[in-house]
């Protein structure tokens, strides 16, 4: 881990210490305590995108959700929420034991001046999440744990401008039998928007990153993004991010000689969103670069939709398609650990949700989920499942 990694996680920690200072006071405070039961069963094909046949198995899953939340009179806020989780497979795979803890402190000085930290730990498993990074893609069973903290301030000198510098610090570590490599990384930024109409609000955003894979160089990344926020109406809104990245030449201490060239890419984004009382709707597209558990950082192209549609009051349809595109990892080592070539993810969820009480919610949903490389082929997974949540009112 390199000097410059360890600055930007201690800038993180000391930025979120200071943060909860500047928020302590003597102002009377209310809080809210809530918990959350979830009971899931769901019977798929191949739960853990293995390659191979014969991978079906039925799930059952058991998830307890705290979570407190402490406000005071001048609107500083303690959020702290935990996910506690158990599953089981019916044959083939073994017993998980996965959960996160978060805490979030948000602090409000002024009408000009607020702020947040956070601090998390997470275990999870990367199928869980397909088509958010290589690692699901790579390794979709192994466990990864990860550290991460956060830190912003939201600073408005007038009533037309917003200035917010950010900075944050990830750890990942991956247990089991995978080519996933320990891996840190930091990034900071300097938002700047301004209100140039009614709807309407144009920035921009330099950004730098750097991260360490292990067995491997440090990595830098800097981009500068232009950034477009307009209400295309009272339901409908566009963000719009297009910009250029930076990453600098790897140079091999032991031979002194660049095993990476520098290169430019275009990186940008696009979100359209309708929200009204019963539809709410987006479409996003991505194309930059994330860190990756392999090499560094990973070029990627991702796509993601999202419709839910209130029927009545106590029924919800809900429907989510994504997709993500990595180019193939650099160098001999990594190209192999990912199976060669281009990989790709994607996944497909129909969902439908009842309100059987006040504080019992019931949903049914069948998916579809894949991943594929040039030369594993294609792994994917049918499934279908049933949930309920118990929220039992507690204050």
């Amino acid at each position: 881990m390199s000097y410059r990694d360890l600055r930007v996680e201690r800038l993180a920690v000391l930025t979120a210490l200071a943060l909860q200072t500047a928020s302590q006071g003597t102002a009377q405070s209310t809080s809210r305590t809530v918990i959350a039961v979830d009971a899931t069963t769901e019977a798929a094909s191949n739960p853990l995108l293995r390659s191979g046949k014969d991978n079906g198995a039925v799930m059952a899953e058991l998830s307890i959700m705290p979570d407190y939340k402490v406000t005071d009179e001048r609107g500083n806020t303690l959020d702290l929420d935990a996910v506690a989780t158990v599953r089981s497979y019916s044959r083939l795979y073994p017993t998980y034991v996965l959960g996160s803890v978060t805490a979030v402190r948000g602090f409000r000085q002024s009408e000009r001046l607020s702020g947040t930290a956070t601090l998390g730990v997470v275990r999870d498993l990367p199928v869980d999440l397909p088509t958010t990074g290589i690692d699901a893609l790579v390794a979709p069973q192994s466990i990864r744990t990860t550290i991460n903290g956060a830190a912003n301030l939201e600073w408005r000198p007038d009533s037309r401008t917003t200035i917010t510098p950010a900075i944050s610090a990830l750890r990942a570590t991956y247990g089991g039998d995978t080519a996933l490599r320990a891996t840190r990384s930091g990034q900071a930024q300097l938002a700047y928007g301004r209100l140039v109409a009614a709807h309407t609000t144009i920035g921009f955003r330099p950004l730098f990153a750097i991260s360490h894979t292990a067995g491997q160089p440090t990595l830098e990344r800097y981009a500068l993004v232009g950034t477009v926020e307009h209400g295309l109406s009272s339901v409908m809104r566009l963000n719009f991010d297009l910009g250029a990245e930076y990453l600098p030449a790897v140079r091999d201490a032991r031979l002194q000689t660049a095993s990476r060239g520098a290169a430019t890419y275009v990186v940008g984004s696009l979100r359209l969103c309708r929200e009204t009382l019963r539809l709410d709707a987006c479409l996003a597209g991505e194309l930059g670069s994330q860190v990756s558990a392999l090499d560094g950082f990973q070029r990627a192209r991702s796509l993601h939709t999202s419709v839910s549609y209130r029927l009545d009051e106590r029924k919800t349809l809900a429907v989510l398609l994504d997709y993500q595109r990595i180019s193939a990892p650099r160098g001999q080592a990594a190209l192999s650990a990912a199976g060669g070539g281009r990989l790709e993810a994607g996944s497909a969820l129909a969902r439908m949700s009842w309100r059987l009480t006040p504080t019992l919610t019931g949903s049914g949903e069948a998916g579809y989920i894949m991943r594929r490389s040039d030369i594993v082929g294609r792994v994917r997974s049918s499934y279908v499942g049933l949930r309920l949540r118990l929220e039992p009112r507690l204050r």
